[in-house]
């Protein structure tokens, strides 16, 4: 682990941390991520409990395998990845399937509707 630039254990984020580039996060909460950016970070055992969209909409995050070793994704931060990668082009009846399945219609329009309102805040 002394590879990385810094580590962090059993810290609560009541706000988006500064960002990180190959920083070691092992048991951490992140209550807030709107903004961040986590670039080459390993999150082992941590948790992204936000329960609003708001609290993670403009995050960045390196996704490679070792990032997400062991994280936990709130319910609705499970959710609204999922919405998103359902925004996305082709696979209509994978994506369709997946909202109505995993999300349920109601609450995919509803995050839908929420992540609208905040990019057009320019959030």
């Amino acid at each position: 682990m002394s590879s990385f630039a810094k580590q962090h254990s059993g810290v609560v984020y009541d706000k988006a941390p500064e960002p990180a580039d190959n920083e070691f996060f092992y048991d951490c909460t992140f209550n807030k991520l709107n903004g961040a950016v986590l670039k080459d970070c390993k999150l082992f055992g941590s948790r992204f409990a936000m329960t609003r969209p708001g609290d993670i909409i403009g995050l960045t995050v390196t996704m490679d395998c070792a990032s997400f070793s062991n994280l936990e994704l709130s319910p609705e931060v499970f959710d609204y990845m999922l919405l998103l990668m359902c925004r996305t082009k082709g696979n209509k009846q994978k994506r369709l399937d997946i909202i109505e399945k995993v999300i349920g219609h109601d609450r995919a329009f509803q995050l839908l509707k929420e992540t609208e309102l905040l990019e057009n805040e320019g959030i």
